[in-house]
């Protein structure tokens, strides 16, 4: 124990004081600069999203508004396609029925004229024969006449031989007029059927003109609405996918501007309320300083104060915090003794510290700005047939001619007695059936019937029906083994086919049209979706780099320690000045006002507990609230460079689609324009061949048909 004598103060504890409360003043203002700042960049920032949320969302509204509209636009112009190609169905189910109907008629009077034709041709030789001199002088070749005449009457309906039928000889003259009666009749017979079957043939004509003009107008009005049906498809599917793009960065920004509003929204933001509870305290805490700076200052001063010190025992090491609080309390009574002498000098401090004072004696804070609250907006979402004028096959094998006669009827003898009243020379029977052979031989240009015709003269009456009858049967034979129905078929089954596949290629060509609409649409479309996901993920990192630069200050501040520790320091030298406050209370002489200072110091100390505790409760809150936010930042970011990824990946596959499209297009327009062409070679093919078999047909027919007359004329004479 040692002892002293020296006078009691309180100027030091003073000092102290005022250090204490210039260095939290200073630091809680540094604490509630940072608070500000962050609150202003947070409003920012929230000002910022909402901004682009309501941009997105105008968007988001025109894009639904888009997709209804182009989706009402394709379904009206789906339903006017699907009543096209009902009108185009029967066009041509019409066009089909009235080329069939058509090429019938046509085959019909065909057939029709080239009878009456090969009629004519025998009429016209039987009366040139007739009209000759020579036929009239012989008994023979009249008798051959009437035989053909007779003949005649059974595969003319129309005329009448009366004279013939009675059984009675007539004269030569009547059977003259009889036959140019007959020639007469057939003639007009054939112009009246000539003139019906062109005004018909006309008629048929004119439809299947205006049946292939209404099938070519339909495929181009087709092509062209089907093209407005794609677009507005293609475009109503691209913005849907944009709006759901668009409604994924609204959402994002949600969530960022969630976090925001806890930190700045009006009258609840955690910043402001940190900034506020700073605030109150310190005002608190400078409340009580003036109070105690004053009661120590009013202390007096005790002289010749015994000061009992206990020896051994040394304060314990100043912190940083408390030699600065030494400092700014040597200066203050420096101060102190400077306007004591003269009244208005001002005592000199460190620069950085006269500032922060400075600062902190004359910063006001203003209340953070008004944010309102605005969150996302609700946003309520948004075959073919040949057209060509092709027609199939209009042939059926129920319009070919086919041999209705079996070989036995064929060969039998014809209805009623062939035998004449008169007897026919050898001679006449000869030439008859020469004759009658050999006019059929020239006109089907057989050469070899020509030369067995023209050797009936030559041979034996027996020879000669022998001759005859061996043709007759070959030719009966060859008709057998020879069906036409099975090549008529055949051309049917080929036009069916290419056209069947002509329509494919067609409706092939449409897929492929529709599929290259939507890949060149949506390729175009991508690349602004990715610019916006650019500008989306832009805007994020600048948001994000504003972040850490408002937080930067307070952050040092807090997690840096150096608030904590000028307050825990500010705490700690509370504990030295209550012991001077106690020493000097001790003290004789101490005025009994002075005993309120433990008191007021107790308070103070309790004061500086709760304005560290509750700046720090308050700030690490926010902080670890940042953190959540840089936190969702790069998720957001991560998100949307997947998005951008994926976007590329659609782009490359759209390329590749749009690609294909393309060439299958091109691929399918060549495959119907050669199978049209192929079909054009069948039609072709398959008309020469309906003439050939035609006219091997007809041939066929009379040269059995001279042959059975020849024979009759031949056996006519063998009978007698």
């Amino acid at each position: 124990m040692q002892s002293t004598t020296a006078d009691v103060s309180l100027k030091d504890s003073g000092d102290k004081l005022q250090g204490i409360m210039d260095a939290v003043k200073a630091s809680v203002t540094t604490v509630r600069d940072g608070l500000d700042t962050i609150d202003k960049a947070c409003a920012k920032a929230v000002e910022n999203e909402m901004a682009r949320t309501a941009a997105q969302n105008v968007h988001v509204s025109d894009l639904e508004t888009v997709q209804i509209q182009k989706a009402g636009i394709k379904g009206r112009l789906q339903a006017e396609l699907d009543k096209m190609e009902h009108v185009e169905s029967e066009a041509h189910s019409s066009y089909e029925s009235t080329v069939a109907l058509r090429a019938k008629g046509k085959k019909e009077y065909n057939e029709r004229s080239t009878e009456n034709e090969e009629q004519a041709k025998v009429l016209e030789s039987v009366l040139e024969k007739l009209r000759t001199a020579n036929a009239v002088e012989k008994a023979a070749d009249g008798s051959a006449a009437l035989l053909l005449a007779e003949h005649m009457q059974r595969s003319i309906g129309n005329v009448s031989l009366i004279s013939l039928s009675s059984g009675a000889s007539p004269g030569f003259g009547n059977v003259l007029g009889i036959f140019t009666n007959m020639e007469a009749t057939l003639k007009k017979t054939m112009k009246e059927d000539k003139l019906e079957h062109e005004k018909k043939d006309a008629e048929y004509l004119t439809l299947v003109g205006q049946y292939k003009k209404q099938l070519q107008s339909l495929h181009k009005e087709y092509t062209a609405k089907n093209a407005q049906k794609m677009e507005a498809q293609v475009i109503s599917s691209d913005a849907a996918a944009e709006k759901r793009l668009r409604n994924t960065l609204i959402k994002g920004d949600g969530r960022v501007s969630g976090m925001y509003r806890e930190i700045c929204a009006r009258d609840a933001g955690k910043a402001q309320e940190a900034s506020e509870i700073a605030r109150k305290v310190l005002s608190k805490l400078e409340t009580q300083m003036a109070r105690v700076l004053g009661a120590v200052d009013a202390a007096p001063d005790l002289k010749e104060s015994l000061l009992q010190l206990r020896g051994g025992v040394k304060k314990p090491p100043m912190g940083d915090a408390q030699k600065e609080i030494m400092r700014m309390g040597a200066a203050s009574k420096a101060r102190k003794a400077a306007a004591a002498s003269n009244g208005k000098n001002q005592v000199k401090s460190n620069p950085q510290q006269a500032a922060n004072v400075a600062k902190a004696k004359t910063s006001s804070h203003s209340e953070p700005p008004h944010i309102p609250y605005v969150g996302a907006a609700a946003v309520s979402p948004a075959t073919p047939v040949d057209s060509n004028g092709a027609v199939e096959a209009p042939w059926k094998p129920s319009v070919w001619p086919k041999i209705t006669k079996t070989p036995e009827e064929m060969t039998a003898a014809a209805p009623g007695s062939l035998v004449l009243k008169k007897s026919i020379h050898e001679k006449g029977a000869k030439t008859a059936a020469m004759w009658t052979v050999l006019k059929v031989a020239e006109a089907a240009q057989d050469t070899a019937l020509e030369k067995v015709a023209e050797a009936l003269p030559t041979q034996t009456l027996d020879q000669d029906v022998k001759s005859l009858v061996s043709i007759q049967k070959n030719l009966q034979q060859e008709t057998k083994d020879k069906p036409d129905d099975a090549e008529i078929d055949k051309c049917v089954d080929d036009k069916k086919e290419l056209t069947s596949k002509i329509v494919t290629a067609r409706k092939a060509q449409r897929g492929a049209q529709t599929q290259a609409a939507t890949a060149k649409s949506r390729k175009t479309a991508i690349d602004d979706w990715v610019s916006l996901v650019e500008e989306q993920t832009t805007a994020l990192k600048d948001a994000e780099s504003n972040l850490k630069t408002d937080w930067k200050a307070l952050g040092e501040t807090i997690n840096g320690g150096d608030y904590e520790t000028t307050l825990d320091d500010g705490i700690a030298e509370m504990d030295g000045i209550e012991s001077e406050v106690k020493t000097y209370l001790e003290t004789d002489g101490a005025p009994p006002q002075a005993n309120v200072l433990p008191l007021m110091l107790k308070g103070i100390k309790k004061t500086l507990t709760r304005l560290k505790e509750d700046v720090l409760e308050g700030t690490k809150g926010l902080l670890d609230l940042k953190g959540n936010i840089l936190i969702t930042y790069t998720a957001l970011t991560e998100q949307l460079d997947k998005k951008k990824e994926d976007l590329g990946k659609e782009q490359k596959e759209m390329e590749k689609s749009l690609d294909e499209a393309e060439k299958d297009l091109k691929d399918h327009e060549k495959d119907e324009k050669d199978l049209m062409k192929e079909r054009t070679e069948v039609e072709e093919k398959c008309e020469t061949s309906l003439t050939q078999i035609k006219a091997s047909f007809k041939y066929r027919e009379e040269e059995l048909g001279a042959l059975d007359l020849a024979l009759r004329v031949l056996q006519s004479k063998s009978d007698n």
